[in-house]
Order: structure tokens, then sequence, then C-alpha cells
């Protein structure tokens, strides 16, 4: 195998499968890019067996061929290089010269290199990158983190009634959001690991669309080229319709920002729980925290409210990163008592909704 290469193109496509190479592994292979020139196309892919990634290359080829080559070395070694990379292949050392410098490193044959995953059977719909892209970053920071419930590590993508719903949830707070497809999709569940869709996050820059493909074992997105597959999670998603409240008869609206800072701003007082007291009342929101070890502290907000005083308990960090995630310049905030969950929405957009349970304080 022997190439040419711009530096630019290169280092643009192994940075975001830096976080799917891995450094450690019962594989050693997993801690390898595979880089192929076969039949005038040129390419590079990535896999941990979760997620496998597939990008082109924009190369020159002198002589066909792969090898498996060590991604994280690789990338290093690229960053600082400039110009056009000169890449030959013998037997299982590749080198590698741009200017006056040359490296050689050790690498595996092609061989080695995981089989690519079949998506079979899958149901096929198509949004645009951006779309794709607020989706994951309003509903990934919901998930689970290594929850024993499995399922709550990864992001239900329902398709029903031509609308892509995905869902996330911890089990303490829940995110979803509708979108309207015109594909004619008949009913589909999936459950995508929110790690892979923070990876796959890296690769939805600039304008296009992105074919999703809803498989039984995995589910693949292609968008300019790059194929990216991720395992689906097996298991069975918690009913969600049933956990948004439709009941919740006292509203609120609030200036995102202001609300966002006054949190942060009480939330100083109590690191170690969290927690935080909300007083609902008439066109004000009075925000307090306290702890025996390092005081307390309290601060009000102005909002459009009309209804009975309440004040309820809420954890400040599952509401900042509620907050992070709309995108309006107010938020309605709906709930019915002290302990029963709250909605939070961009004011006048009911497709991203968020939920929180209450904290006992």
């Amino acid at each position: 195998m022997e190439f040419k290469i711009d530096q630019g193109e290169l280092s643009r496509k192994l940075s975001p499968v830096q976080g799917i190479v891995e450094c450690k592994g019962t594989m050693p292979v997993l801690s390898h890019v595979l880089i192929k020139c076969d039949g005038g196309r040129s390419g590079i892919a990535a896999t941990d067996l979760a997620i496998t990634v597939a990008e082109p290359l924009e190369a020159t080829v002198t002589q066909g061929g792969g090898v498996c080559v060590p991604g994280r070395k690789l990338f290093e070694i690229v960053k600082e290089l400039a110009g056009e990379i000169s890449f030959s292949l013998t037997k299982n050392t590749l080198k590698i010269q741009s200017g006056g410098a040359t490296y050689k490193i050790a690498c595996l044959d092609m061989t080695e290199f995981p089989a690519w995953p079949a998506v079979e059977d899958g149901k096929k719909l198509t949004v645009s990158k951006k779309t794709l892209g607020d989706i994951i970053r309003k509903t990934s920071y919901a998930a689970g983190d290594n929850d024993a419930r499995y399922v709550l590590n990864g992001l239900l993508f329902h398709v029903k009634d031509k609308a892509l719903n995905v869902v996330a949830t911890d089990g303490h707070r829940l995110a979803i959001v509708r979108e309207t497809i015109e594909d004619s999709v008949e009913e589909t569940k999936v459950i995508v690991p929110a790690r892979a869709l923070r990876e796959l996050k890296k690769f939805l820059s600039g304008d296009g669309e992105v074919d999703i493909t809803l498989g039984k074992n995995h589910t693949l997105f292609s968008a300019d080229g790059i194929q990216f597959i991720a395992r689906n999670i097996e298991g069975a998603f918690p009913a969600y319709e049933g956990v948004i409240p439709a009941e919740n008869d006292k509203t609120v609206v609030v200036g995102r920002e202001d609300l966002y800072k006054g949190i942060k701003r009480v939330s100083l007082m109590n690191r170690q729980t969290h927690a935080i007291r909300i007083e609902f009342a008439e066109k004000l929101l009075d925000l307090s925290a306290s702890h025996s070890d390092t005081g307390e502290a309290s601060d009000k907000i102005c909002c459009e409210y009309s209804g009975d005083k309440m004040t309820v308990g809420f954890n400040s960090a599952f509401l900042m990163e509620t907050l992070n995630a709309i995108d309006s310049e107010k938020v309605t905030i709906t709930l019915k008592s002290e302990i029963t969950p709250t909605v939070l929405y961009a004011t006048g957009d009911g497709n991203h909704k968020n939920v929180i349970m209450p904290m006992r304080i």
C-alpha cells in the first residue's frame, strides 16, 4: 500500500474517531484504525464493537491495500505535520514521511479488523443533520450513566404516526423530542446507547441530511459518505407516555437565562446534595439553598405566575442541565403539587418536553 494525503484531510477524519478507538482492551486491534485503499477509493474505519464508523478519505493512491494502524499514535503524529503526507507499507510496518520527518509504525494486518456489522430488516427514515444533532443535545443529558438498568443508558427511538420520538430518562428526569417526518414507516422502537449518539454528534457538522436505518440489532446513520453503526441495547424501555403529566394546572413563564443564573448562584451553598427550594409566588420565584457545613443563600427572579404559593424542592444540577437543553428566551414550567412531576419546555414549543421529579427537602 502506498498513498499521499493532505495533513488537514487526515487530521479531520482521525479527530472524531478518537472517542471510539480503545486505548486498552482484550483485543489489541480495537486500539487501531483501519486504513484501506481499494479500487480508487480510500477510507478509514474504527470500532469498539459497540460503535463502528467508516469515513471516506481523499488520497492519491499509488498502490492499493490496507492496514490497521494504532489510532491514537497516528493522530498524534499527523497533528505535528503539515502539507502533504506520504504513506508506504512494507509487511506490517507503515512508513510516514512529511518534510524532513519520518516515522515507522508497527501495525496489524487488515484481516484482524472486526467484520462490518449487518443492519438487517431496518426501517428507514431521513432527517437533517442539524435536526438530529439538536435531538441528541436536547435529550442525551437525561440518559443514565452506567445505570444498572441498562436500558436507561440509551435513548429510545420510537417511530409512530409519521413522527420520530426520541426519549431519554434516568428514572429521576426525562427528556423527549417529537420530530415530524415525511417517511411512512411502520411503528418501530429501538434503544441506541447514549454514548454512541454523543460520538455520532461529532460527525454531524454542516448542512445535509442523515439517513437512519433502525435495525433489530444495530442502527445505521449515513451522511456524506460516512457510515456510523451503533449496537442497540436490548430490553424494554419504560413507558414514557405515562410519565409526562397532563393534569398539571399551575403554569409559570420565566426568563430561561435569569432562572439558570439564579439557580447557579444559590446552588453554590449546597454542592453536597444539590438540593434547592423554589417558592412559586405571584410574579416571583424565591430560590434558596442551605447546608449545615456551608451556610445559606437566596435569590429572587421575576416571573409570570398568579397561582397559589407553593414551595418545591429540586436537584439544582438537574434543573441547570435541563435549562441548557432548552432553546428559547423564556421557559414554561407546569406543575401540580410539591411531590408530582414538573414539566419544563421552551415557551411556545411543546415538541421538546423535560420532566423532573421533585426532591423532598
